[in-house]
């Protein structure tokens, strides 16, 4: 069950702590420079728990006038949290942006092309090689679905495209994993799977599953 975040963060070479965080979900996970896509998705969820992800997005401007020391109160709490879940070497580094807004860009703008391409051949390998064979049908798809979200982290590379291109090219991604799951399945399923392939509309992975699973029941 997730917890709120009460860890500390050093700040400074002189062992400044900033004190414990409490409106935000904590994540397991601290950014050590090689998990940037991962921790990223764990760290804006927490931000999400506190509904202050604008403060991240930068949609959450600074106002002005009486309103203002509100909104600063908010985005160091928002800061901290960042801090809290990088190791202390990198936390040192990022603790003296002014705004949640300038670490949020700057981490993005260092860690968030490296190694995409070829973590996503490699995830993509392993979904390809997967097959059923010993497994049961709710372990070969938990397996693929683990494979599949941990995929889904790299959703980022769809920036910048328009709604309706991002649409069709998930819906292409969402029907070529029915497939891969479809066609990884042992023999003694190739029935339930030309039934399912017939359906219309097209099956989802979940309803996919579904058929299979009862009929392996």
């Amino acid at each position: 069950m997730p917890s709120l975040d009460d860890s500390s963060v050093v700040t400074s070479r002189t062992s400044t702590t900033v004190h414990k965080v409490f409106e935000f979900l904590a994540c397991n996970v601290k950014l050590d420079g090689n998990n940037y896509l991962l921790w990223s998705q764990l760290v804006k969820i927490g931000v999400e728990s506190g509904e202050c992800v604008g403060f991240l997005t930068g949609e959450e401007t600074r106002p002005t006038g009486s309103t203002a020391s509100k909104w600063v109160a908010k985005d160091a709490r928002v800061r901290t949290y960042l801090l809290n879940h990088m190791l202390p070497g990198l936390s040192q580094v990022y603790a003296f942006l002014t705004t949640s807004t300038k670490i949020w860009k700057a981490l993005k703008t260092k860690y968030s092309q490296k190694g995409y391409y070829l973590q996503i051949f490699r995830l993509k390998k392993k979904i390809q090689k997967l097959e059923q064979e010993t497994m049961t049908v709710d372990t070969y798809f938990a397996e693929l679905s683990t494979l599949l979200q941990e995929l889904d982290v790299y959703k980022d590379l769809y920036e910048g495209l328009d709604d309706a291109t991002v649409t069709k090219l998930q819906t292409k991604e969402e029907r070529n994993w029915v497939y891969q799951f479809l066609m990884s399945l042992n023999s003694e399923f190739d029935v339930v799977v030309q039934t399912t392939l017939h359906k219309e509309p097209f099956p989802s992975l979940e309803e996919a599953f579904s058929a299979v699973n009862q009929e392996s029941g």
